[in-house]
């Protein structure tokens, strides 16, 4: 898949039950220009605690960014992007964030 067009692209990687992947961002030398997201709408990164710190260090090492308390709740596929619900720790509504996505 060619992505040059769109310049600096954001990738949002979602705790969901569909396994999403851009292997093919490394593999084609595009991940440079990538942001990588994960976004979920737990307070942690993983469900099993003995595994958050592994993986929070794999996300440093690989500049994969963070979001904590995002609940996807639409998805514009003509527009490429992606609504969230942020809330806070105590689960109360803070805002809703629109990202722009290379895919959905």
């Amino acid at each position: 898949m060619n992505l040059s067009f769109l310049g600096k692209l954001t990738a949002n990687f979602l705790y969901t039950t569909k396994l999403l992947q851009c292997y093919s961002w490394t593999t084609n030398g595009k991940r440079g220009r990538a942001n990588v997201m994960y976004c979920t709408p737990a307070n942690f990164m993983f469900g099993v605690k003995a595994y958050n710190k592994p993986l929070e260090d794999i996300c440093d090492k690989r500049s994969i960014i963070r979001h904590y308390g995002y609940t996807l709740v639409e998805v514009k596929p003509h527009d490429r992007e992606a609504i969230f619900d942020v809330k806070n720790v105590k689960g109360e509504l803070v805002e809703k964030k629109t990202m722009k996505v290379c895919h959905t």
